[in-house]
């Protein structure tokens, strides 16, 4: 019974169990007066093959074991949970009643000691098999301890005695979806829905039984239902671009996630991911646009997504949008990439900015900033750097337009117009 997936954070808030409502079983909620039109219309491929066959009841106690009871429980009343513990740990046994097992487990359950939580549960419900409640507990106690298979089959046990509430049921998909059993789980969280219309948990579990089962055509309709109620919902928003990505609709997730931005909610990560999408379709200038914003709120998160951009822009002729990423790119670098400045290695070696771009990548870089209106380049020769190569990067930037080359070795600077290399 090895967990399979990890427990999202957000089922831990339904964890809290009341530790005083031992002797009876809470009734059930009574199921919505009024279906939820959003839920209600949509149909899943089958109901939970788990119904109510018997009905549960409470393990049979003592005169002597009732009055340990209310011991116990004016214990937890007066806030000396300790004292309650060792009480009940003085007083189970093998033929007490395994109403002592459940309180106890609750006690552990509510302490975090999850492994004694789901020992003493089993001790009640192999007492007492049809004791619902324990049942019940000890399906939480397993969903936490991420043990998603034996947390199911404790709930199964919960309903077929009766349990009938949108909270068991959404616990139940928990589990479902947690040991890979998407197809029920989806059901299960539909009737949670259905009983408690309001619980947008129960909604949001059914999307992502959907979204996983790769139905995203099905998750993408209930989506637009519930964003016709709530539509600056966040979280559905970001449900709906992965729908529309997952369906190859590039076009509609980038306009999902500009409607989340827009909510205050833009980050790097989604700029970025609009900005992707918005290239495939050719939505060029608005993809360098994006970027462009991405860059200007964290530029050292965007430059690596800003440059594969751009050399994906150059390649599919959109050089003005290439050359404004570029620029911005290398800006945001170093505040001294805004001039045109080559870097020769003693090596030989020539870069610009961070990047190798070799002799034969001037022109092409020179070009662009001519299109951004500038004209004079640098040539910065490292200690060394051979002549031979700074002379032709001399003149490959002037052919390809350079008004006026320096030459900058050291803290020296020479200026040569026309074509000529002078070094110190």
């Amino acid at each position: 019974d090895r967990p399979r997936r990890p427990l999202r954070a957000h089922w831990r808030a339904l964890f809290a169990l009341g530790l005083l409502g031992v002797l009876p079983l809470l009734p059930a909620p009574a199921k919505a007066a009024t279906p939820d039109p959003v839920t209600a219309s949509y149909q899943p491929p089958a109901a939970p093959e788990v119904e109510a066959t018997q009905s549960g009841d409470e393990p049979k106690q003592s005169a002597a074991e009732r009055r340990v009871m209310r011991k116990a429980i004016a214990l937890l009343e007066a806030g000396d949970r300790a004292a309650a513990a060792k009480l009940l740990e003085g007083v189970r046994g093998r033929d007490a009643t395994a109403a002592f097992d459940l309180l106890a487990g609750k006690l552990a359950l509510e302490a975090g000691e999850l492994v004694a939580a789901d020992r003493d549960l089993t001790i009640a419900v192999q007492k007492h098999p049809t004791y619902e409640q324990a049942w019940r507990t000890l399906g939480v106690a397993r969903l936490q301890l991420e043990r998603f298979v034996a947390a199911a089959h404790a709930f199964e046990q919960s309903i077929r005695l009766g349990r009938d509430d949108a909270a068991t049921y959404g616990l139940y998909g928990a589990a479902l979806i947690g040991s890979g059993d998407l197809r029920r789980a989806e059901s299960a969280y539909w009737l949670a829905s259905l009983l408690e219309p309001e619980e947008r948990q129960w909604r949001l579990g059914l999307l992502r039984a959907l979204t996983e089962q790769e139905h995203n055509a099905d998750a993408l309709t209930l989506i637009g239902q519930m964003l016709a109620v709530r539509q600056h919902d966040v979280e559905l928003l970001r449900l709906k671009a992965n729908a529309h990505i997952a369906l190859g609709q590039h076009e509609a997730a980038a306009d999902a996630l500009t409607r989340l931005e827009a909510h205050g909610n833009a980050t790097t990560t989604t700029r970025l991911l609009r900005a992707e999408l918005e290239l495939k379709p050719g939505r060029y200038a608005q993809a360098a646009a994006t970027y462009v914003a991405a860059l200007e709120a964290d530029p050292k998160g965007a430059r690596d997504g800003a440059g594969k951009a751009a050399r994906f822009l150059r390649s599919n002729g959109a050089d003005q949008e290439a050359s404004l990423l570029y620029a911005l790119r290398e800006a945001n670098e170093d505040p001294k990439d805004l001039q045109l400045v080559f870097r020769v290695s003693k090596q030989g070696n020539v870069s610009f900015g961070s990047r190798t771009v070799g002799v034969e990548g001037v022109a092409s870089l020179v070009r662009r900033r001519l299109a951004m209106g500038e004209t004079v380049a640098f040539v910065q020769a490292g200690t060394g750097a051979p002549t031979e190569v700074v002379q032709r990067v001399v003149g490959e930037a002037l052919r390809a337009g350079a008004g006026e080359v320096s030459v900058v070795a050291g803290d020296s600077r020479v200026v040569d117009v026309g074509g000529g290399v002078s070094l110190p």
